[in-house]
């Protein structure tokens, strides 16, 4: 388990890149309107695209926390994260004065500038929030033995999903529990996993899952047509806690995390880059403007080349992103690092005064 720390394998890696690859996929669907009248193929690979999004968010998390249970809360992190989103919101709000007529005001400077707080990239700000409560989480988990902490798992994953999915009701439901519970879960398999099967059954279980997942989703379109009001539920089994995109998300996690993948520099590298392609794709002040006018997606959503404006759109996102952050990354790394030395020595002066006067 140590060398997992020390050098990260590209198995997990790769995965970031491909629930980053079902995150935008399923934005290339549900930020635009959808009129599809001629190609009845193209509404099918449109809704089989745009159920992976959740999915993608659920590997995030648990890659997270298969990573964080093992590991020591580090301010440079979070100091770095919390400048990434604020960099890459300001850049935003640029490049949106300068190319579209967004009026800005004084709630979206307010917003830009406090992006965390006013949660504008909601899986962010619970992602910072979980960040920061990680240490706590782990003296939780390291005072629950095997049989407790597998009891926490089951009790958590009945209330937060069995009992939602079978009566839509999210009665105490929030992401930032999600996110908890999907973190619980990935230190459990981190701790006391013990492999009982191939890794080709967890990705063949991960596959039938999604399959089903469409198939359900395929129905209530069916019946919408008779009841309309089921027509905003089409999605309703691959929401974020629903139990078939859970089921999927852990075996795909499982697959990724049983195979046997050395290190790769392409791929961690692309990896390294996935949080700020979503910083940069779906920013709220951008993203319609993105998807409407700049990628003209739904132009294509009734054309025979659809699939490959969809194929170019995924490379496209996925090489400004990278070159981005690389960028980023060479021109504000060393003022960064000075930053974070200056807050540290700021944390560690106020946390000795009150260590002395207790």
């Amino acid at each position: 388990m140590k060398n997992i720390d020390k050098k990260r394998l590209s198995n997990l890696e790769l995965l970031r890149i491909i629930s980053m690859i079902l995150i935008v996929s399923a934005h290339y669907v549900i930020h635009s309107p959808i009129f599809v009248n001629g190609l009845t193929i193209n509404k099918y690979i449109l809704n089989f695209i745009s159920l992976g999004g959740k999915i993608g968010v659920n590997c995030f998390i648990l890659i997270t926390g298969f990573f964080l249970v093992k590991s020591n809360f580090k301010i440079d992190k979070l100091i770095k994260l919390i400048i990434e989103v604020f960099t890459y919101s300001v850049i935003m709000l640029v490049i949106t004065i300068i190319f579209t007529k967004e009026k800005i005001t004084i709630i979206g400077l307010l917003k830009t500038f406090l992006p965390i707080i006013y949660s504008n990239y909601w899986f962010v700000t619970n992602y910072v929030v979980l960040y920061v409560i990680a240490p706590f989480i782990n003296k939780l988990i390291d005072n629950l033995n095997k049989y407790e902490y597998r009891m926490l798992i089951i009790i958590l994953f009945i209330i937060l999903s069995v009992i939602p999915t079978f009566t839509g009701s999210n009665f105490i439901y929030n992401n930032l529990i999600w996110f908890i519970y999907l973190y619980l879960l990935a230190g459990y398999i981190r701790l006391h996993y013990e492999k009982k099967h191939e890794k080709n059954l967890y990705l063949n279980i991960a596959i039938s899952m999604y399959i089903i997942i469409f198939a359900l989703s395929e129905i209530i379109l069916i019946i919408a047509k008779y009841i309309p009001r089921l027509l905003d539920n089409s999605m309703y089994f691959s929401e974020i806690n629903k139990v078939p995109a859970v089921i999927c998300s852990v075996c795909l996690f499982l697959y990724f995390k049983e195979l046997k993948l050395e290190s790769n520099k392409y791929i961690n590298e692309i990896a390294s880059s996935t949080f700020a392609i979503y910083l940069l794709h779906d920013n709220y002040l951008f993203k319609e403007y993105l998807w409407a006018v700049v990628l003209k997606t739904s132009n294509y959503y009734n054309s025979k080349f659809m699939i490959i404006h969809y194929i170019i759109t995924i490379i496209l996102i996925f090489i400004v992103g990278v070159m981005i952050e690389k960028i980023r990354k060479v021109l504000m790394e060393k003022p960064i690092e000075k930053i974070i030395e200056k807050i540290k020595k700021v944390i560690n002066k106020f946390a000795n005064i009150k260590r002395n006067e207790n």
